[in-house]
Parts: C-alpha cells; sequence; structure tokens
C-alpha cells in the first residue's frame, strides 16, 4: 500500500521550487553568496585562510570550520 502525503504548496511529486544563486557583497568576508529553493535560503561567506609561513605550512592538517546561524525569523 502506498501512502500519499500532501506536498507543501501542493505541488505536483515531480514539480520543483524554484532555485536561485546569486553573489553577495557581504564587508570583512573574501567571498559570499545567496542560494534559495522556493522560499528556503541560505546566505554563505568564505573567508580565506591567513597566510602560513613556508616552513611551517601543512597543507595535509587543513581544518573547514562551518558556522550555521539563520538568517533570522526563528520562532
Amino acid at each position: 500500500m502506498t501512502t500519499v502525503v500532501a506536498r507543501p504548496q501542493n505541488r505536483d511529486p515531480t514539480a520543483t521550487r524554484a532555485v536561485s544563486a546569486r553573489i553577495e557583497d557581504l564587508d570583512r568576508v573574501d567571498a559570499s553568496a545567496r542560494f534559495a529553493f522556493g522560499t528556503t535560503a541560505a546566505l554563505v561567506s568564505i573567508s580565506g585562510p591567513i597566510e602560513a609561513r613556508l616552513g611551517v605550512e601543512a597543507p595535509s592538517k587543513a581544518t573547514l570550520e562551518i558556522h550555521v546561524r539563520p538568517l533570522g525569523g526563528v520562532p
């Protein structure tokens, strides 16, 4: 037996939400962009690495930090 669940905005099961991406201009970051899928959006910023001295550079030990914060409107 198959259960049919209504999708948000009564979309057809094969329909997708509108997708958009644009470059943002945030201060004090190296790059930023906004991605949206319907009414869901994410703002992404990238801050480049601090220059390492040549003698202590270890690319195999690089790290990536991800901070997730809502844009706003969180109940």
